[in-house]
């Protein structure tokens, strides 16, 4: 089994690079896990620890989080984003742990 790190800053082509390993090693078995998507996911789980920080300002209509706003909020106030990632990347970081941990195919790419 091989792991594979993709990095990079926003929208500099990550997903684009993943999905061409994806196309090169057809004959593989490759998974491709989204660190953006297993954050949010951790975002939606962290739901009342965010609004104790950021206040209900920073919901939705349908109560779901605004993360526009909270991003608009963050962007600004470096201590607000510090707290935000003190919630998030642990979180998300564990569940990569676990899926390198418990393989699901014989390429993943993170």
């Amino acid at each position: 089994m091989m792991n594979i790190a993709i990095t990079g800053n926003y929208a500099s082509g990550k997903n684009t690079v993943a999905s061409l390993f994806k196309d090169i090693l057809k004959s593989e078995n490759v998974a491709i896990f989204d660190a953006d998507v297993i954050a949010k996911k951790v975002l939606v789980e962290e739901k009342e620890r965010i609004i104790s920080i950021f206040g209900r300002e920073v919901l939705l209509e349908n109560g779901e989080l605004d993360r526009k706003k909270i991003r608009e909020i963050v962007f600004y106030n470096p201590s607000l984003l510090k707290k935000l990632e003190d919630i998030v990347h642990p979180k998300t970081l564990l569940e990569i742990r676990n899926l390198i941990s418990s393989p699901v195919a014989s390429i993943q790419l993170f």
